[in-house]
């Protein structure tokens, strides 16, 4: 089930996905250009609509909803303004979410309880019989594909804390990334593949960090003592590999920000009174052109 390594990545930017609850109070889908403007709705349901992520060739996203009485996968195709016409990847008993895409666009990998503990499983991206890849005690969670396809990122409770390890796309060599007495969680790969950003409160208070993909030189990306104390979560690599989107709430609420890979230079690009998180970055599709 190894993924090919026909990913769209490194690329173009294209918009920014993202959740909140804004107006009536429940989470939709929301995509904006990567400078915060042009804020557009993508779906307008009574259920909960979380944790968008674009296809590798930009044109889809798929993402967790409780529009069917449990929280299911879903894809939706860009051109559907509203989220109308929607393709149900799971359906069975329990929760199943952060859904994340193989390079190849063909298999969609996700967490769920289905069987009691939370693991991570693989299922194709238009629907099918969905493969189990972990099953140990505790919590496997937020898979997400390297680049190049060939290991998942997830975070994982396994240990005495949450810390992110590496598998196959098979399940097989689970091995872990980081060892930190603090939750490491929210994995995401630079588009070269080379480092994972994460969340991290192992200074305290939830940060962005960055880490080798073999481990080691962990770094904190968050180095203004100004904003140290603040929740810093769900980094979000773009295509290019230049800056990473994420969530805080530095402003008092949620709201999505993106710096540049280094960290410098941080933009808030909502500003709105709701909950805003969970970016993801879309790969400019092809023949797309930059604004």
């Amino acid at each position: 089930m190894t993924g090919s390594a026909h990913a769209a990545f490194p690329g173009s930017n294209g918009l920014l996905a993202f959740n909140s609850n804004r107006g009536d109070g429940d989470f939709e889908l929301f995509t904006m250009d990567g400078d915060g403007s042009n804020e557009t709705p993508r779906t307008d349901d009574p259920a909960i609509d979380r944790k968008p992520v674009f296809s590798p060739d930009g044109t889809r996203l798929a993402f967790q909803s409780d529009r069917d009485g449990d929280v299911d996968i879903y894809v939706m195709d860009l051109t559907d303004l509203h989220g109308d016409h929607l393709t149900q990847i799971t359906d069975a008993p329990g929760d199943d979410f952060n859904p994340t895409w193989s390079p190849d666009g063909r298999l969609i990998a996700f967490n769920s309880n289905r069987t009691g503990d939370y693991d991570v499983y693989v299922a194709p991206s238009n629907g099918g019989d969905a493969v189990r890849l972990t099953n140990t005690p505790g919590v496997d969670s937020v898979p997400v594909f390297s680049p190049n396809g060939r290991w998942i990122a997830f975070e994982s409770s396994r240990g005495q804390s949450a810390d992110l390890f590496l598998m196959h796309p098979d399940g097989s060599d689970q091995h872990p990334v980081t060892r930190s007495p603090g939750a490491d969680l929210n994995p995401s790969w630079a588009p070269n593949g080379q480092r994972l950003a994460f969340t991290s409160d192992r200074d305290g208070s939830n940060d962005i960090w960055t880490i080798s993909s073999r481990g080691g030189g962990a770094r904190n990306l968050i180095t203004d003592p100004a904003n140290d104390h603040f929740d810093d979560r769900n980094a979000a690599w773009s295509p290019d590999g230049r800056q990473i989107a994420f969530a805080s709430n530095r402003d008092g609420d949620f709201d999505i920000y993106s710096m540049r890979a280094n960290g410098k230079r941080p933009v808030q690009l909502t500003d709105n009174p709701a909950t805003e998180s969970i970016p993801d970055w879309q790969p400019l599709p092809r023949g797309a052109s930059t604004r």
